[in-house]
Parts: structure tokens; C-alpha cells; sequence
């Protein structure tokens, strides 16, 4: 049966026949109104993922640093679409990481002493530093003072965080290792 209607064109009320010939347009009649201004062009290319992404005020969880800290790796992870995340002290030692390389905590370490001469000469003490691994993975290290001294937090991934999204990490890595007795 499907055989013999693939061949045959039949009228339903899901498909009603098409028209034998196209019907013809309405001519055109002068207009005396300005023609409409054409759409604006954008002011820049279309913003990536990160980009659009926001980043809402971290409020850390109670608990022990350690608690606090699983929780900010957790949240950067599915906020951010990363593919590793960790948090080192500026001799690279992970106080806490998600799929970090020793690469990774490594590459973080030399940042951090690098951006210490700079810094030295700007006289500033925090701020974030970005660095290609690859051609599709970049490491990004948001390196800030902390109860438990200047900290690197590190976000490998295939975009560099906005500055708005770094303004969030920097603020939620402070406010997660803070001592318990400070609070």
C-alpha cells in the first residue's frame, strides 16, 4: 500500500494539494514614505559562552576550609563549564583541585612568583593572569591574599572567564579561606 501512494499525490486535510500554478504577486506601488533604516551592524563579534554566562555572589558554605573549599571547586565547575579546577598556595600545592595535572599546579606555582615581581613593581597584590596551554585550553589563574596567605585559583578551560566572572572567583576565594576563628 505505502508503495502505491509514494507515486500518487492525495488530497487529506494534513495535505491539501498544491496549487497548479504560483499565483501571482500584487504589483508594487510607489510609496512616498522613506524606505526603513536598515538594522544597525553589531558592535562587536557575538559574545562567547563565557561571556553569557553570569556569575552570582559565592557565598561559601559553613563548615571547615575544607568544606568551603570542595563546595567553591563544586560550584566553579558547573557554573564556569570548565574542565579542571584547583586551588593552590604559590609553591603549587593543591589545597584542593578537580581533574588538575601536576602541569597544572606547576604551571601555577611559576605564575604566581612571576606576577609577585610584577606586582612588586606596581605595587599591587592581587589581580589574575591568563596562559595558553594549548590552542583549545587555556589556564587561568586568579591569584589573591587570603587568611592562609596569597592563593592561586586555577581555571583550565577553552575560554578565559570575563572580568566580571574573575571579579565573582576573586571575591568567593576570599570569602572561602577565611580562618574559622575570623569569621
Amino acid at each position: 500500500m505505502l508503495g502505491q501512494a509514494r507515486g500518487r499525490q492525495t488530497a487529506s486535510p494534513l495535505f491539501p494539494p498544491a496549487p497548479a500554478a504560483p499565483l501571482p504577486r500584487p504589483a508594487r506601488t510607489p510609496s512616498l514614505e522613506a524606505p526603513a533604516a536598515a538594522a544597525p551592524a553589531e558592535a562587536g563579534p557575538e559574545p562567547s559562552v563565557n561571556e553569557r554566562r553570569t556569575l552570582v555572589p559565592y557565598m561559601p558554605p559553613q563548615g571547615t576550609v575544607e568544606t568551603r573549599a570542595s563546595a567553591l571547586i563544586d560550584w566553579l565547575t558547573r557554573r564556569l563549564g570548565i574542565d579542571a579546577c584547583f586551588v593552590a598556595d604559590d609553591n603549587g600545592l593543591a589545597l584542593v583541585q578537580r581533574d588538575a595535572t601536576l602541569e597544572h599546579l606547576a604551571l601555577a606555582a611559576a605564575l604566581v612568583r612571576a606576577v609577585d615581581e610584577v606586582e612588586r613593581m606596581l605595587n599591587e597584590r592581587e589581580g589574575s593572569i591568563c596562559l595558553a596551554l594549548s590552542e583549545t585550553q587555556l589556564l587561568t589563574c586568579v591569584i589573591e591574599p587570603t587568611d592562609f596567605g596569597r592563593l592561586a585559583l586555577g581555571l583550565v578551560g577553552a575560554e578565559k572567564p570575563s572580568e566580571a566572572q574573575l571579579k565573582v572567583v576573586a571575591t568567593a576565594l576570599r570569602h572561602t579561606f577565611v580562618k574559622e576563628d575570623s569569621k
